[in-house]
């Protein structure tokens, strides 16, 4: 079944475009792991220094096995270290949840 989540939290002022760059050049290997574990897509939006952040995933294959294989992984680990700078540690990252979605149905119904 698929599962949406949305985050924000805020980066530190100083660090929205290393936020950016870091983000042009995601190594291929850890969109592949994303991919294997289940994560279907990605979306991060920026507001100034607001972050939101949209994940959407099959729950069946996103288990917490593959979220513990995803955070253990060496590639995922180096990937949040060169984030780490970037977030505003003084800020709680806060989850949201659905209330509405509205998917796009091709070639159902006329």
């Amino acid at each position: 079944m698929i599962q949406r989540q949305a985050f924000s939290w805020k980066l530190h002022r100083g660090h929205v475009q290393d936020y950016i760059d870091i983000h042009a050049q995601i190594p291929s290997e850890l969109v592949a792991l994303y991919r294997d574990a289940g994560i279907r897509e990605i979306v991060c939006y920026l507001n100034g220094d607001d972050l939101l952040m949209t994940l959407v995933y099959d729950n069946e294959i996103y288990t917490d096995d593959a979220k513990i294989r995803v955070n253990q992984s060496e590639i995922s680990r180096q990937w949040l270290a060169s984030l780490q700078h970037t977030a505003d540690a003084n800020h709680k990252r806060v989850e949201f949840r659905p209330v509405f979605v509205m998917e796009d149905h091709h070639g159902e119904g006329s």
